[in-house]
């Protein structure tokens, strides 16, 4: 795996005696906080550990639901950008979408963040296509479909997650399912008079997955980055990989995306499916389609592939 992706996420169980406070400060226990009157959050359960935040197995109190807890450390700036960034783009899809992780509670006490989340039995994309290898042309369009539909929803709301990759994706096989569950890097956009959104400066997100605009810190328009990783996405559950996989360094990937800008595409690849991953991933953000045109898309390839 290329240097350049962060690491997947890590499902295993540490020791019954791990603390949280082996990863973040402890919220006091002295004065009855919030979360331990709702939540037992299970230190015990790790299921993950992100670049920003450890997520543990939790208890909702009341129901007895089993949650995952997503503790951050609000002392370290970044981190602390990242927590403030997501509970504010979750709130504002109060609404819910089917493809995006539900979201339950947000507490923040003693320096440290928690987001109480649903807890989703599935694997991530990315470990999917490890384990079982490159989806069927058919199978994938039917999970991307979905993805496209939560991106679209975001955009609805003027939301730009900006960091979609199959790392932040959660894959449930049996019900062929599929959900966005990481917003730490999104960003809610104004409008400007005439309907359109303005121009950002910020590079952020996964180098691998960044469009040739944004690796080149230019003034981008972050939806038409978002339509870029969502071509990188499609391209990793066709063809197995991601175009730029073989790149270990950022100087190698800035030359293939500012210097060479050109996609190698299997032959094997058939005719349609290769054009709407070029509409995607077009090195000129201003010739890539829009979300609209890609939903339309998906719904034709899907059509004639099960005819």
């Amino acid at each position: 795996m290329s240097t350049l992706v962060d690491a997947p996420i890590a499902t295993n169980r540490r020791n019954s005696d791990a603390s949280l406070s082996d990863f973040v400060p402890l919220p006091t226990r002295e004065a009855e906080c919030p979360i331990d009157k709702e939540f037992v959050i299970k230190t015990d359960i790790l299921l993950g550990e992100g670049s920003y935040s450890t997520v543990f197995e939790a208890v909702d109190k009341a129901t007895n639901d089993i949650v995952v807890a997503k503790i951050t450390d609000l002392t370290r700036k970044t981190h602390s950008h990242c927590h403030y960034n997501e509970v504010a783009s979750f709130k504002l899809l109060e609404e819910g979408h089917p493809n995006i992780v539900r979201f339950y509670y947000d507490v923040i006490q003693n320096g440290v963040g928690v987001i109480i989340m649903e807890k989703l039995t599935s694997v991530t994309l990315e470990d999917f296509i490890a384990t079982y290898g490159r989806m069927g042309v058919t199978e994938a369009l039917e999970i991307f479909q979905q993805i496209v539909a939560a991106v679209a929803y975001m955009h609805d709301k003027n939301l730009s997650p900006r960091d979609i990759k199959p790392e932040n994706i959660a894959y449930d096989f049996e019900a062929n399912h599929a959900k966005i569950f990481d917003l730490g890097l999104a960003l809610r956009l104004p409008v400007n008079s005439d309907g359109s959104s303005p121009l950002t400066s910020v590079t952020t997100g996964s180098p691998l997955y960044m469009a040739p605009e944004v690796i080149g810190n230019k003034p981008h328009d972050t939806f038409a980055h978002d339509i870029w990783c969502l071509g990188q996405v499609l391209y990793y559950m066709v063809v197995g990989q991601s175009p730029f996989q073989w790149c270990h360094t950022l100087a190698e990937l800035r030359d293939e995306l500012l210097v060479f800008r050109k996609i190698k595409y299997p032959s094997w690849l058939d005719f349609n499916t290769t054009l709407l991953l070029k509409g995607m991933l077009d090195f000129d953000p201003t010739l890539r389609l829009e979300i609209g045109q890609v939903i339309e898309s998906v719904e034709e390839l899907l059509v004639a592939t099960r005819r």
